[in-house]
């Protein structure tokens, strides 16, 4: 996985107003997902999905959510990875808020 790319994108989460197919494909292709039977498929909805934006946090991961807007829909911060090196990341939704979070923390350990 390319560094840039991945900071690229979580800050593309942290700046998006909505959840994107688009931003969702570009995540999951630089995960490495890549479609199985034609070049339309829908990628992982990690963008919609807090299941699936739950699967980029890495195993052993420690991690924590907060509702910091003033109403039950955002904006979120979430922090995860190393204690130690904790980085809040704000976010409209929940799950970007997740998947910004867990690109940045993919690539501060691909550094």
């Amino acid at each position: 996985m390319e560094r840039d790319i991945l900071l690229a994108l979580a800050e593309r989460c942290k700046q998006s107003r909505d959840n994107c197919s688009e931003l969702d494909k570009a995540i999951a292709t630089a995960m490495g997902w890549k479609p199985e039977y034609s070049p339309n498929e829908l990628a992982p909805p990690y963008t919609r999905s807090l299941d699936v934006a739950m699967q980029l946090i890495g195993e052993g991961w420690e991690w924590y959510m907060a509702n910091t807007g003033s109403d039950t829909f955002g904006p979120f911060c979430v922090s995860l990875g190393d204690p130690l090196t904790f980085r809040d990341v704000e976010a409209r939704t929940l799950p970007l808020a997740i998947c910004a979070a867990a690109l940045l923390a993919i690539a501060r350990d691909e550094a």
